[in-house]
């Protein structure tokens, strides 16, 4: 299982999630990512933006989103692309 977590996502719960499901991979993206989370191998952050094209290879299993409602331009388009 993957996790992708987009924008806004505090420090604490990035790295709670990756500590309680050390099986999954947990990717962390935002357009201003921390730059001091120190975390599990299976922690990992990415600095970019959810209305771009996503990478093809990567499939998610759950998608968390919080306080995006003012951020997105399409939402269409981004549920199209996170359900793929």
């Amino acid at each position: 299982m993957s996790l992708y977590l987009a924008n806004n996502m505090r420090d604490e719960l990035i790295r709670a999630v990756a500590v309680k499901y050390p099986h999954t991979t947990v990717t962390g993206v935002d357009l201003f990512p921390p730059h001091d989370v120190m975390g599990p191998p299976n922690l990992k952050l990415r600095k970019d933006d959810v209305e771009l094209p996503w990478p093809a290879q990567n499939k998610y299993e759950l998608i968390h989103s919080r306080d995006m409602v003012l951020a997105i331009r399409d939402w269409d388009t981004l549920l199209s692309r996170a359900f793929q």
